[in-house]
């Protein structure tokens, strides 16, 4: 990768900047969203949180639901059904991984 030495305006991001800028804008602009797509990967550990992921023929996104907010889910999630979730997306800064819940 070349390094631009001709450009006195630019400006430089850390590893950390760089996630904690795109964590900043994605969370800031799609505070509350509706996702549509089938459970896969789904476990239910001795917490009682949920994590799974969801898919489409495409993608797909790693989700938790944490104990206080699965307790209010009225069926049984299970690997191949296909959901209608209202989430929060949220970015780890440091492994830039994001996830809704």
């Amino acid at each position: 990768m070349a390094m631009p030495t001709d450009t006195p305006n630019r400006q430089i991001f850390t590893v950390s900047e760089l996630n904690r800028t795109v964590r900043q804008l994605l969370e800031s602009t799609l505070p509350l969203l509706w996702v549509e797509g089938e459970i896969s990967n789904f476990a239910r550990p001795s917490s009682g949180h949920w994590y799974l992921t969801l898919k489409d023929q495409n993608a797909q996104v790693r989700c938790a639901m944490f104990k206080n907010s699965n307790t209010r889910v009225n069926f049984k999630p299970g690997n191949g059904i296909s959901v209608l979730v209202l989430s929060l997306i949220h970015i780890s800064e440091p492994t830039r991984r994001y996830a809704i819940s």
